[in-house]
């Protein structure tokens, strides 16, 4: 079990996404942080504070591996926070946007001790990790365009649910990532 967990810690590889393109994260998390910025200061700065207080947890750690985990988690975290707070300022929608995230949470951890029993972590061989890699930049892409199509449509259900949806597979995302990182920790002392 201990050498599964071990797969699963390192499933994604923390040196290649400590290189990540940093005006590519700048201006994401800046695209969803202006409007929140404007419409209320409060939230934004304490967005703002949040992702310095990250980034400082990421330049304390060493470990290429843990930074690059940590990196990736921090922006993900921001992002989806940043959405989350857009979604509820803009539709009022706390309840739901709560309920997705903790049913989303539940369904990942479900699926992550069903992949631990099963040993299909220790499985994976570099190809299917390549396929991971071209789905992970297919899903980023699709993520900017699905924000496009829906600013177009305006104040529909279908916006509200798609965000709704968006910002938990965010959040529950950055989740996944700190959990890697902490069984990274707990295995590697």
């Amino acid at each position: 079990m201990n050498s599964e967990q071990q797969h699963y810690a390192i499933s994604l590889d923390g040196g290649k996404l400590s290189s990540i393109p940093k005006a590519g994260v700048w201006f994401l998390l800046s695209v969803f942080l202006i409007p929140t910025l404007i419409m209320h200061v409060w939230i934004g700065l304490a967005i703002i504070i949040l992702y310095l207080i990250l980034s400082h947890c990421v330049k304390k750690e060493n470990d290429l591996h843990s930074k690059g985990l940590l990196k990736w988690g921090q922006f993900l975290c921001v992002l989806g926070i940043e959405c989350a707070a857009l979604t509820i300022l803009r539709f009022n929608v706390i309840k739901p946007l709560l309920i997705c995230m903790f049913c989303l949470l539940i369904a990942y951890e479900f699926i992550f001790a069903l992949k631990i029993k099963l040993k299909i972590y220790s499985g994976t061989d570099k190809a299917q990790k390549k396929v991971r890699n071209v789905l992970t930049a297919t899903s980023c892409l699709c993520g900017f365009s699905i924000g496009r199509l829906l600013a177009r449509f305006g104040d529909t259900d279908v916006v509200l649910w798609i965000m709704t949806l968006l910002c938990s597979v965010l959040v529950v995302g950055s989740i996944t990532v700190f959990q890697k990182v902490l069984v990274y920790k707990i295995i590697k002392e």
